[in-house]
């Protein structure tokens, strides 16, 4: 058995300055189920790039950014033109990174927003995840405990059943290509490096000998092969976080790939103890030398093993039924709002959501996929009337069925990402667009030019400044927007009470709800203070925390 040793930093890059950028040709991508756009600035314009890196592969290095603009944290992939040889090899490789990641449209997977290209790199830009990698979660724990593994392994397959419905091979498939959010019990992963990544041919194969030699299937010696080369990268993962090990080393990679071939894998029970019979039975299936009888990343999920992974379903239920009908109607709106402000942790609940309710795992939730959901909590006409709410929500291609960019446009709460320091910087933008007869001359100026028109926005600053008696503060004009990106949900109170009432009748609890219903996300001290002068027609003071 071999340990657990880091591989070798490749470090070699060169300084991204701006020059003449040959466009990339996109006629290949008219398949594309999610388009990936390719941003015509320099990298370096849009973005602040913080040297250290997150990552390193044969290709490039992953690093840290920063949107100069919104401040949102992203990592990006820089991609070494020079280590992919000549030009014409560049752009068909990257076209094709490019096709598969664009057919990629699921929780299971980071989020890519967009890429640069300049004269010596390509720059793919993605969510900037803060958690840990399998690998890096192995090294502290040495090994992980049968029900972690459990968990570990329904969401990897889930996965990779949804890339192989897709007919994508990944490939690579590693612990090191495994990120995970962990909140108490709570577990997400996403599977990240789609650089070896291909779709299978026609005749349902793919050629080449492609990984990281320690997770390499047996049969990537031979001429042909297919998705099944991934099935046994997971049970070798599976495998490996189990024992803490490495089932198979040696002095070189040809050496380890002949035993790959050679040796079989110890499955015996002592040598897997404490590991149940259930988990043994899949581990074996998911390991099987031969790949016409290796199990399916399908198959697999229908497995005992798989059967007590538990959920919090109160949770999403609650997530689902608060989801509000937004005033935006346009799916490109949305999309770019959510694809410049958003970071993983705005949506991490909307995953964990999608994923309960995508049970075939194919990337698309029906109207009978959400039924069945709210069945577990209502009788069939409540059940149907919830489920009938959530789909007029949820704005997808057809009335009875939705994507995970359509979920995650309609759940994701436009106010959330809209706060108080990128709303300070639209309003300057937006004065030194007026002083350059330009009002859309910054990223967040585009966004809400985009939502209303100019003179829509003038009688918003308009009635604050009435309302007020002086000019806005960000504050008031984010709740000015905030109440105009939403369609008021039935039954909530408005904030015009009647005053006489507060001064007899109304208790502290009754203010709390109310400032509740005005302000999202949850209200600071100084929105109580505010409300409860409002209230009783006191004096507004100033009111520090």
């Amino acid at each position: 058995m071999g340990s657990l040793c880091p591989s070798k930093v490749d470090t070699n890059w060169a300084d991204n300055s701006p020059h003449t950028v040959k466009p990339i040709d996109f006629r290949s991508l008219n398949t594309a189920v999610v388009y990936l756009p390719k941003n015509k600035n320099f990298f370096d314009q849009v973005y602040e790039l913080d040297n250290r890196k997150l990552g390193f592969g044969h290709y490039g290095d992953v690093k840290k950014c920063s949107h100069r603009e919104t401040g949102v944290v992203r990592a990006v992939k820089i991609f070494n033109k020079e280590r992919l040889g000549s030009s014409s090899l560049q752009e068909n490789w990257f076209l094709k990174q490019i096709e598969v990641i664009s057919f990629i449209n699921h929780p299971s997977f980071i989020k890519v927003h967009e890429f640069f290209e300049d004269r010596d790199h390509f720059f793919l830009v993605m969510d900037y995840h803060r958690g840990r990698d399998l690998l890096q979660k192995l090294r502290s724990s040495r090994k992980l405990n049968e029900d972690y593994l459990r968990k570990i392994m329904k969401q990897l397959l889930i996965g990779v059943s949804y890339l192989h419905n897709l007919r994508i091979v990944h490939r690579d498939l590693k612990p090191e290509n495994v990120l995970i959010e962990e909140k108490g019990e709570d577990l997400l992963i996403k599977i990240i490096d789609f650089d070896t990544s291909v779709k299978l041919t026609e005749k349902g194969v793919v050629s080449g000998l492609y990984g990281t030699i320690y997770y390499m299937a047996p049969e990537l010696v031979d001429i042909e092969y297919d998705e099944k080369c991934d099935i046994w990268s997971l049970g070798i993962i599976m495998y490996t976080l189990f024992t803490g090990e490495l089932p198979y080393v040696g002095l070189s990679d040809h050496h380890i790939l002949n035993n790959i071939q050679r040796i079989p894998i110890n499955l015996s029970n002592d040598s897997l103890f404490p590991l149940s019979e259930k988990g043994i039975d899949l581990l074996r299936k998911l390991l099987s030398k031969d790949p016409k009888k290796r199990i399916s990343a399908e198959d697999a999920l229908g497995h005992p093993w798989l059967n007590s992974v538990s959920i919090d379903t109160e949770k999403i239920r609650e997530t689902l039924e608060n989801i509000e009908e937004s005033r935006i109607k346009s799916t490109a709106v949305k999309d770019f709002l959510i694809s410049n402000f958003s970071e993983i942790k705005d949506y991490s609940i909307l995953d964990k959501a999608f994923l309960e309710l995508d049970k075939d795992h194919d990337g698309i939730v029906t109207w009978d996929d959400v039924f069945e959901f709210f069945r577990r909590f209502y009788a069939e006409v409540e059940a149907e009337e919830k489920t009938d709410q959530l789909m007029e929500k949820v704005q997808g291609y057809s009335d009875d069925r939705f994507t995970y960019s359509e979920f995650l446009n309609s759940g994701i709460d436009l106010r959330s990402l809209l706060n108080e320091k990128r709303i300070m910087k639209f309003m300057v933008m937006r004065n030194r667009g007026k002083e350059s007869k330009n009002t859309t001359d910054s990223l967040f100026g585009e966004t809400i030019e985009s939502l209303k028109t100019d003179d829509e926005i003038e009688e918003w600053m308009q009635e604050l400044r009435t309302k007020l008696d002086g000019e806005p503060t960000p504050k008031d004009f984010q709740d000015v927007v905030f109440e105009k990106l939403y369609i008021k949900s039935p039954g909530k109170d408005t904030l015009e009470v009647n005053h006489e009432k507060h001064r007899t009748g109304r208790t502290p609890r009754d203010f709390q709800e109310n400032i509740y219903d005005k302000f999202h996300p949850r209200p600071q001290p100084k929105d109580f203070q505010e409300t409860i002068n409002e209230k009783f027609h006191m004096r507004i003071e100033k009111y520090q925390v």
